[in-house]
């Protein structure tokens, strides 16, 4: 956004910092803020700690409260005040590109950073392709990922945005219910009952958070630190990852032991479940291209029964 706003690479840099910066100082995690709202609403000490002790383990928001016995009245108020709270992550490419400041980056490598970050590339790819040492990726790609850990689960969004167009409580908390069980936000909006305009929306509000999650190589890198990979190995796992390997062989293959390669994959894996269902990016995708709430409706409902995005 600096950039098309005709900013100079010093002045983007320092609105970036400065945005991440922000984000950094009100974005808790989502078990705290889930926690917090728990308490709000007049959960119990115990079940607050249960819910942040669930969202900590992977849980959505949704099926914590409610398996610690809050209503759907109760438990549709926290997560509105838990996907609040995620509203003000900062986007992975200014995560990077900050961290890469903080590395020692230029200001122009680190707009470089943001620019590939934002077109698709991982956070390691990019700040190696920038120039940056194997030092700098291994704590820039940890800075994406802990970033990236307060996304808000997409039952969560999806409940969320279920309620911002008119939904019950009882009909959010079956919408989050069928997206934990694997269903698109689109066919649970749907089979609760709401309208197409609905349903739009909600698609779009799932794809806009599942775009805050970090690359599967960024990721499956910061686990591989984590662990207690080098630097080194660190770098090896996200180029591996990015070349197309599964996390574990990638981190089996930059000589991790097995416990941390299948530690890798697993948190790999919990990151994807903040990954919007195909069918809800494309169609929110559809919507961004100015398609109908019916023609968005459709596009859902054909990618759900297993048709591809372009023929949908």
């Amino acid at each position: 956004a600096a950039d098309n706003a005709g900013l100079s690479d010093d002045q983007s840099a320092q609105v970036i910092t400065t945005v991440v910066a922000a984000a950094d100082a009100v974005v808790p995690s989502q078990s705290d803020a889930a926690a917090d709202a728990a308490s709000d609403v007049g959960a119990t000490d115990a079940q607050a700690q249960q819910i942040a002790d669930a969202v900590d383990a992977g849980s959505s928001v949704s099926a914590a409260a409610a398996n610690a016995g809050l209503s759907d009245e109760q438990t549709a108020q926290v997560i509105d005040q838990t996907t609040d709270a995620a509203d003000n992550i900062a986007d992975p490419a200014d995560v990077a590109a900050a961290a890469a400041i903080d590395n020692g980056a230029s200001t122009s490598q680190a707009v470089d950073i943001a620019a590939s970050v934002d077109a698709g590339s991982s956070a390691a790819a990019a700040a190696s392709d920038a120039g940056l040492d194997s030092d700098a990726v291994s704590d820039i790609v940890s800075q994406v990922a802990d970033s990236a850990d307060n996304v808000a689960d997409p039952a969560d969004v999806a409940a969320d945005a279920a309620l911002d167009n008119g939904a019950s409580p009882d009909q959010a908390a079956d919408v989050a219910a069928s997206v934990d069980a694997g269903s698109s936000a689109a066919a649970a909006a749907s089979d609760a009952g709401l309208d197409s305009d609905a349903v739009s929306d909600i698609v779009g509000q799932v794809a806009d958070s599942s775009d805050n999650v970090a690359d599967s190589a960024d990721v499956a890198a910061a686990a591989a630190a984590d662990s207690g990979a080098s630097d080194a190995q660190v770098a090896q796992v996200a180029a591996s990852v990015d070349a197309g390997a599964d996390p574990a062989a990638a981190a089996d293959d930059a000589g991790l032991s097995s416990a941390a390669a299948a530690a890798v994959d697993n948190i790999v894996d919990d990151a994807a479940d903040n990954t919007a269902d195909s069918a809800d990016v494309a169609a929110a995708a559809a919507a961004d291209s100015g398609a109908s709430d019916e023609q968005v409706a459709q596009v859902a409902a054909s990618v759900d029964a297993g048709a591809s995005p372009s023929d949908a």
